[in-house]
């Protein structure tokens, strides 16, 4: 089982940090709150060497505070490949959802430049994380 998370956690990364699109806003409460409907988590996966096949989460949900914590939760019931037999499947065997059904990722990331940010703009910044 570790084996098994190892590889899905090394699978997960990789997916993360080449096709993360999130989209937070400004809370009342002086941090960021992720839109999950603005927000996307996809992976892609090759089928048959040639084939790439890209599958994504419907439900995230997360948080960066004034401090520079983040915090994102992704509902690992919630994936979504296009065809519900490969959704099945990946969901029992690659990502084990009875076991493990929310996927979490932390991280730290310097506020200055977000804190600079103006209506509309964007940066892209890397984090060391941690999933568990």
């Amino acid at each position: 089982m570790v084996m098994i998370m190892h590889k899905i956690k090394k699978f997960l990364v990789t997916s993360i940090i080449y096709s993360f699109s999130l989209a937070v806003f400004a809370s009342g409460e002086g941090g960021w709150t992720l839109s999950n409907d603005n927000s996307r988590l996809s992976f892609v996966s090759t089928k048959v060497k040639d084939l790439p096949e890209t599958h994504f989460f419907e439900q995230l949900s997360g948080s960066i505070s004034e401090e520079g914590q983040v915090s994102i939760s992704i509902d690992s019931g919630s994936l979504n490949t296009g065809l519900e037999l490969r959704t099945d499947r990946m969901k029992e065997f690659l990502f084990k959802v009875v076991d493990f059904p929310s996927i979490n990722i932390s991280a730290n990331v310097d506020m200055t430049p977000v804190n600079a940010l103006d209506d509309g703009e964007s940066i892209r910044t890397a984090a060391e994380t941690t999933l568990s």
